[in-house]
């Protein structure tokens, strides 16, 4: 009878000190951290398919060249879209567009000293991973489906020899600016206008004062001919590769079209 009270009178001690230290334990937070300040990209590559792209120098690109700003599109989210400048504006820009990118992983949180707590971090933790890891794999999915139509579409333009007669630049700069200025829920968005060419409008057309969607312009020949897109002081590149490098890791691409 003795050691019974004796059992019973250390149990209830035990879980006395047990209550105190869990109330000096501090209480950590297992929500999923907020996701970085990532803004969404709307990016345009015109591939000049003119007669005089070869003699100046203008690169023509496959859709390998393309995997890095795919790659890039899929952790900001946002759109890809391809057109070409040739004699006139004739078909739709090629779109490749990603949504809803899945939010970091959860932080695993740090041991809190106390068995009962960290059991339940742990278990808290584990099913946020898992339900963050099938999202993630969901999400890949989509884009693998996604992105094999787009690269589809593309090879034709991709392998399609510049040989048009005449340079419609003007008409391809109005195309890439409606694309540029739709609407989109997320603001800020980061806008660029990637143009593959000489830059020599031979078609006639009214030129374009401004671009209203304001976006980041750059231009891709290995002759640093500009033409009639001097007035638009682009950022000059000798390859496409160093024009792709610099939107992935440029900081500020263009400016807010849609905010008042």
């Amino acid at each position: 009878m003795k050691e019974t009270i004796v059992t019973i009178m250390i149990t209830f001690l035990a879980l006395t000190s047990c209550a105190k230290s869990e109330k000096a334990v501090p209480i950590v937070s297992l929500e999923t951290p907020p996701p970085s300040k990532v803004t969404p990209v709307k990016i345009v590559i015109l591939l000049d398919k003119s007669g005089s792209a070869p003699d100046h120098a203008v690169p023509q690109i496959n859709v390998d060249d393309l995997q890095p700003l795919i790659g890039f599109l899929t952790t900001r989210g946002g759109e890809l879209a391809i057109g070409e400048i040739s004699s006139k504006v004739h078909r739709p820009l090629i779109r490749l567009r990603v949504d809803n990118v899945p939010p970091p992983p959860p932080i695993k949180p740090a041991p809190l000293g106390n068995a009962f707590r960290d059991a339940d971090a742990a278990e808290d933790y584990r099913i946020r991973i898992t339900s963050h890891q099938a999202e993630t794999a969901k999400f890949n999915a989509e884009v693998d489906r996604i992105r094999d139509i787009f690269i589809r579409d593309v090879m034709p333009l991709a392998m399609q020899k510049a040989e048009a007669k005449k340079t419609d630049i003007w008409g391809a700069l109005r195309q890439s600016d409606l694309f540029l200025m739709e609407a989109e829920s997320a603001t800020p968005i980061r806008r660029y206008l990637l143009l593959l060419t000489d830059g020599k409008d031979t078609a006639g057309g009214y030129p374009v004062a401004q671009l209203k969607s304001q976006p980041k312009m750059l231009l891709v020949n290995s002759s640093a001919s500009d033409g009639v897109l001097a007035r638009f002081d682009p950022l000059k590149f000798e390859s496409f590769a160093a024009a792709v490098r610099f939107i992935i890791h440029d900081k500020n691409g263009g400016k807010d079209a849609n905010k008042k």
